[in-house]
């Protein structure tokens, strides 16, 4: 396999993106929607609005912008060629693609790529015209010919095969993305050494085989594993759908628990939010991530692996992933790996050469030592070892020293015969200074991880120049920032915790902590203390055992995130008398104390130094009393004190930035002294439930996030300043906002869900800066009657269950308006006819609102893709729904009024209606048409579903059957052919209307009731896998006679016909008998396992359906069919032509899961084989049933 070159970084210009366009064709319309995109994703474009006519001369300054420009995208469109402007510019381009590697982007707009490669159609009419122009001089003739056609045949976009422009100028920037911003880039790609490892893995990877793989990377600690998996990735991802890469599983599992390692695996890999993965049960996962994650293709990291059910519990079997995934891990235990991987590469120590150039690099800044250093630098290696870490750590100490100081480096290495490294690493730490052997330690027992800036805070609190000191230790090679963590080789944090241990300074041990906290001897070494609580017993704590820790600087008693409570673990007071604690240094700058067992602070100490004071779900009643002054106290965290009632005079504290007292259900007031806050940044109270009033905020300026959710009894007005950012009010018993607060200038996120008091909002909500969010959420504003005023680029409305009657038809002034949520209006009836005027809106939902009768036309709603209308009194759809070209999902459940459906868009792939007892006909040629165009590979899920239609026509039924033959057919067919062209593709690049080169994930579900149909209540289709395959559900209790291959049971015997081989995909069919009642929530799923037979052995292969969510309890014989495309598994094939397998065993097997896990009895099965001509394979005859 050849190697791939190391990542390069791209180069600095002026411009990302330079844009070559015909100005007449796209500046109105597409040009601009895309300029406006890659706006938003903050790519620097150059577009020229000069709009010169065709004939003038290109200016210097465009031919500057093209060269001072990473990456040019070409427009052409009908008229591109026929402007003398746009043909040099391409020419331009052209050059710069060759001269200096400029990345070049074609999109072909509503013109074929092959007439602009050969200048044929309406585009060669254009250039045909100003060919006669210039007929004199055909050089430059030549130059613009030659130009087209290498445009043309780079790897483009052609608009021809998208549903509309959003979504290809979506696809287009996200490329441009990718191309000019790698998401991952090493800067250890160039290191001596790597590209050995890195080319001897690819060889193992093997990438382009279809077979999930996992390979680990085995060796010692600091020999370099995570640096070479870090590497790799940064050189692959882009092969792959997604990619996660988890660090220090180790550490963190022990930390954070594998449950939430798991969920920020899976979030990352299935782009959902944490909170948003229903991952209830740590030994089981829910089907939907399962299937989700069966049909991506990942890569995924996992480092420092030092436990088998680390390994199960991230990354459990092959079959969790879909084809040509790749798992690789790290680890110093072969053990460990063995258990779990497929292969494992083991990481020797740097070859001599190697190892030469790497301490060179490090102690001078060159690939080879000055002559005086050459002996030096080779007893630098023999005490080293070969050890990348070790090499480095050392060349950073030595660098800049004279020979002589690296003798005594060297000599003093001597004492250490055994050269561990360990050893070896702490003679960086001796030539620290004291402050900085501080913040070292604190770091290697403490800090590890954590956010540079609040360790810098809280250490500057103990009187350490921190940020100085940070400094030091990040240029001797002891801590490194990554993504502003501190972090630090295992190496050198062992190396740093053996040197507290000895030296009694730092206590993290629960054993050693658990003694140290019951012996009553003088303890004056320790500085800092470190316990999860959930590793220690129950200690009976004396009041003044911390009276003998004078020097204490830091104490930290937590919880792991994901232990639970019990009696058996934590601090019990020596005698109930002892409520008080009677001392703590004041030294402290961080006390975290979760569950602080006493019911105040001790009287002697005044906090002089203290930063963060976070004594969360405490028996705290009151925090200090008199007038103390803690003026460094930047943190205060007192979420879940349950006794605390009132907070001390907080006027001395004005360096507080963050103040969380969520939960804090006692608490019956906050103190006026607030106002004196005026660095506080961010305020949760969170359901404090007895809170009645708030002070006056306006004045605090840098307040930004406020959270009142679930303040059920806060009705007053609320008063804030107008440099507000986030306001969080779910919940809350708020009726209306101060007449000082009107405009909230600032405003990014304001969430008002259930706020069932609420008569009105500030008189005007200027959402114009938003940034992250342009949501606005009423949902449950029962008592808000008017319509708000609404400034700015709102986007999402949601207006569900409030008390607003009507809509004014002033929404039509919510121009960028692109989901509005109207749900459960039980008062609606109607809507204005200026609805018709949101040309942006995407998603309308009036799920619920059961009065409504009627729909305004639709003919205005341009943009307009899904269509929620379930639980209405409509008994008509507009008859010019056909032509919102742009609806794909249209949801008419439970609308049992509806006499009958008009003739639907062409790209609809999801309709629900379910439950349209009184529905008669249905107008479904459109939809069905277009299945027809199943080429173009739309990567959603195709749903028609007409369940418990009961007054369905006999002739649309009888269609519809009809009809799931022939789609199987034109489906094995059509993606065949494309995945040809896919996997045609060298480069792996964007194929003319095939982005990425790969063929997106395709289902269809087709469901109606049965009746007049003989034997047939429903047909449901789906498509599966990363090419289009196809599920069937239906009710017959026999199989088509279209299957030529038929078992009574769950299995037969296949004789497969000559030549059989160029079979394009497999129909599978089965009649399952549910004689056990399931649940309509219950998910179920067949699988037939094929046995192929040959001279040479067997073969066994499964075939699964998707998952089907079962929507309605099922109790009769249902028949299911599903399709898999034989090109999803070209090894398959080879290995049945090379073995000349002319026979099988087809077995069939259904499971539900529910609560249990339910096998269902399969009665008859059969098999029938698409694209290939003979007996047993598709024909041309009508779907039959005997």
């Amino acid at each position: 396999m050849s190697s791939i070159s190391s990542s390069t970084v791209p180069p600095k210009t002026n411009y990302d993106v330079f844009l070559s366009f015909r100005g007449v064709d796209t500046r109105l319309n597409f040009t601009s929607h895309l300029y406006a995109a890659l706006r938003r994703k903050h790519i620097t474009t150059f577009i020229d609005y000069t709009g010169l006519e065709t004939g003038e001369e290109i200016s210097p300054n465009l031919l500057k912008a093209i060269e001072e420009s990473k990456m040019s995208v070409i427009i052409f469109s009908k008229n591109y060629a026929s402007s003398q402007w746009c043909l040099d510019e391409l020419v331009k381009i052209m050059e710069c693609m060759k001269s200096i590697g400029q990345k070049v982007l074609p999109i072909f707009y509503r013109v074929d790529p092959s007439d602009v490669r050969n200048q044929t159609g309406n585009f060669g009419d254009g250039f045909r015209k100003v060919k006669e122009q210039f007929q004199e001089d055909a050089e430059k003739i030549d130059r613009w010919i030659t130009a087209l056609t290498k445009a043309a045949n780079l790897s483009g976009w052609d608009s021809n095969n998208y549903r509309y422009e959003s979504e290809l100028s979506e696809g287009i920037v996200n490329r441009i993305l990718k191309k000019l911003y790698p998401a991952y880039y090493s800067v250890c790609s160039n290191l001596p050494g790597i590209d050995l490892h890195i080319n001897n893995l690819l060889s193992l990877l093997s990438i382009g085989s279809e077979d999930v793989r996992f390979i680990g990377i085995w060796g010692m600690g600091g020999i370099g594993k995570t640096t070479i998996a870090e590497v790799l990735l940064s050189r692959i991802f882009d092969k792959f759908d997604d990619c996660c890469f988890l660090s220090n599983i180790r550490e963190k599992s022990e930390k954070d628990g594998l449950f939430h390692l798991r969920k920020c695996l899976f979030s990352k890999l299935l782009q959902i939010q944490n909170e948003n993965l229903n991952l209830e049960m740590y030994h089981v996962l829910p089907t939907i991530v399962l299937d989700m994650l069966s049909r991506k293709k990942v890569l995924i990291v996992l480092d420092d692996v030092n436990d088998s059910d680390q390994l199960e519990a991230l990354a459990g079997h092959h079959n969790w992933f879909g084809p040509r995934s790749r798992v690789i891990m790290t680890s110093r235990d072969k053990e460990v790996l063995d258990n779990g991987v497929d292969i494992t590469y083991r990481v020797e120590g740097l070859q001599y050469r190697d190892a030469l150039k790497l301490l060179s690099m490090k102690a001078f800044k060159q690939k080879h030592p000055p002559k005086d250093f050459i002996q030096l630098s080779e007893r630098v290696l023999n005490y080293a070892k070969a050890v990348p870490l070790a090499l480095k750590v050392l060349g950073s100490h030595l660098c800049k020293r004279s020979p002589k100081e690296w003798e005594s480096v060297l000599d003093k290495l001597k004492q250490f015969p055994d050269s561990k490294i360990q050893k070896i690493l702490e003679v960086s730490y001796d030539t620290l200074e004291q402050n900085e052997k501080d913040i070292f330690l604190d770091v290697a027992c403490f800090f590890k991880g954590q956010d540079k800036d609040w360790v810098e805070d809280i250490l500057n609190g103990c009187g350490l120049a921190a940020s100085m000191g940070i400094n030091r230790l990040k240029d001797k090679c002891l801590v490194v920032i990554v993504q502003n963590n501190l972090e630090m080789h295992d190496l050198i944090q062992e190396m740093g915790q053996d040197i507290a241990r000895r030296r009694g300074s730092r206590l993290w041990n629960p054993k050693n902590i658990c003694d140290t906290l019951t012996t009553e001897t003088m303890k004056e070494a320790v500085e800092g203390i470190f316990l999860d609580m959930s590793k220690m017993g129950k200690v009976h704590l004396n009041h003044a055992i911390f009276s003998w820790m004078p020097n204490l600087r830091s104490l930290i008693f937590f919880r792991s995130q994901y232990c639970s409570k019990n009696k058996d673990t934590g601090f019990m007071l020596e005698s109930p008398q002892s409520n008080y604690l009677q001392y703590l240094s004041n030294k402290l700058s961080l006390l975290h104390w979760e569950e602080y067992p006493y019911k105040s602070m001790p009287s002697s100490f005044f906090m002089e130094n203290l930063v963060q004071l976070d004594l969360r779900e405490s028996r705290i009643e009151q925090l200090w009393t008199g007038d103390k002054c803690p003026q460094q106290l930047k943190y205060l965290n007192l979420f879940g004190c349950m006794q605390l009632t009132r907070l001390p005079n907080l006027s001395s504290a004005t360096n507080l930035e963050w103040i969380i007292l969520g939960l804090c259900m006692s608490l019956i007031e906050i103190p006026s002294s607030i106002q004196c806050l005026l660095k506080l940044k961010y305020l949760d109270l969170y359901r404090c439930e007895k809170l009645r009033t708030l002070p006056n905020l306006i004045q605090l300026k840098s307040l930004a996030h406020l959270r009142l959710s679930y303040c059920s009894n806060l009705k007053t007005a609320l008063e804030i300043p107008r440099s507000i950012q986030v306001l969080e009010l779910e919940r809350s018993g708020l009726e209306e906002f101060s007449p000082n607060v009107q405009v909230l200038d600032d405003l990014q996120y304001l969430s008002m869900w259930q706020c069932k008091n609420l008569r009105s909002l500030p008189r005007c909500l200027n959402l114009n800066y938003v940034i992250k969010q342009h949501i606005l959420n009423l949902t449950g504003c029962l008592n808000l009657k008017k319509f708000p005023v609404i400034l700015g680029k709102i986007e999402v409305l949601m207006l569900n269950q409030t008390g607003i009657e009507e809509l004014p038809s002033s929404i039509q002034y919510l121009s960028s308006l692109v989901e509005l949520e109207m749900k459960n209006r039980e008062r609606l009836q109607s809507l204005p006819s200026s609805i018709c005027e949101l040309k942006l809106l995407q998603k309308f939902v009036l799920s619920g609102c059961s009065k409504l009768n009627k729909l305004p036309p639709l003919y205005g709603l341009y943009s307009l893709e899904e269509l929620y209308l379930d639980g209405s009194r409509l008994k008509e759809i507009p008859s010019d729904i056909v032509s919102r070209a742009s609806l794909r999902v249209l949801n008419l459940k439970n609308c049992d009024k509806l006499q009958g459906l008009p003739e639907l868009p062409c790209r609809l792939m999801e309709l629900q209606a379910v439950n349209c007892t009184s529905v008669k006909t249905a107008e479904s040629s459109s939809s069905f048409a277009c299945i027809g165009h199943l080429r173009k590979f739309w990567p959603y899920k195709y749903l028609f579903n007409y369940c418990n239609c009961i007054n369905l026509s006999k002739n649309v039924r009888c269609k519809i059957v009809e009809d799931v033959r022939q789609r199987i057919e034109e489906i094995a067919f059509g993606t065949a052919l494309s995945h040809r062209r896919a996997i045609n593709n060298s480069e792996g690049d964007i194929v003319i209307g095939l982005p990425e080169g790969e063929i997106p994930e395709w289902n269809i579900v087709i469901g109606l009731p049965g009746g007049e149909i003989p034997e047939w209540d429903a047909v449901v289709c789906l498509f599966k896998n990363e090419v289009p395959e196809w599920d069937t559900i239906g009710f017959p209790s026999r199989i088509p006679k279209w299957f030529s291959y038929q078992g009574q049971g769950s299995s037969f015997s296949i004789l497969f016909p000559p030549n059989w081989f160029d079979v394009l995909g497999f129909t599978f069919c089965a009649v399952i008998e549910f004689d056990i009642p399931l649940n309509k929530c219950d998910d179920f799923f067949i699988t037939c396992e094929c046995h192929f037979k040959s001279d040479n052995g067997g073969r066994k292969v499964q075939f699964r359906s998707s998952t089907i969510h079962l929507e309605a309890i099922l109790q009769s014989d249902h028949l299911f069919l599903w399709y898999n495309n034989f090109h999803t598994t070209l090894n398959l094939r080879e290995w049945l032509i090379r073995n000349n397998v002319n026979e099988g065993l087809c077995e069939f097997k259904a499971e539900a899961r529910g609560f249990n896990k339910v096998k269902l009895k399969v009665n008859r099965c059969g098999l029938m084989l698409n694209g290939c001509r003979g007996n047993g394979c598709v024909t041309d005859s009508k779907p039959k049933f005997p």
